[in-house]
């Protein structure tokens, strides 16, 4: 439901979702609030924050700058069924991951050039 860019970054409406689902005694419904970062207010289709998408380049600086909370996000839209949604989907991802990795042949390192590298190499070139 949030908006994008910037309504689900720290302490946002995902990060909230997941924990009033996996710890909502945890959760102080009451201290609940949102806040978009200054950082997606500047209006720059290039720079934002958002777990769901960086923009093309990210600038770092202290959280402080661009949130007086510390909220970067819409966390007054999170609730637990969309934590139970999120938890079960990357838990589902996650195992699938998994097995496909345990399954894939990884393929040793060789040289397949001509010329031998003018620098060395990290892997054997036998």
């Amino acid at each position: 439901e949030s908006v994008f860019p910037g309504g689900c970054s720290h302490a946002g409406e995902l990060e909230t979702s997941m924990l009033m689902h996996l710890d909502p005694d945890s959760v102080r419904t009451d201290k609940v609030k949102s806040e978009i970062a200054r950082t997606n207010k500047r209006g720059s289709k290039f720079v934002w924050t958002d777990l769901f998408a960086k923009g093309a380049m990210g600038l770092i600086e202290w959280t402080s700058q661009y949130s007086d909370s510390g909220v970067m996000g819409e966390a007054e839209k999170a609730t637990a069924e969309k934590g139970r949604i999120v938890f079960e989907e990357v838990t589902s991802n996650l195992a699938e991951f998994i097995d496909d990795y345990y399954d894939m042949e990884i393929e040793t390192p060789s040289r397949r050039q001509d010329k031998e590298p003018t620098f060395p190499l990290s892997f054997p070139t036998d």
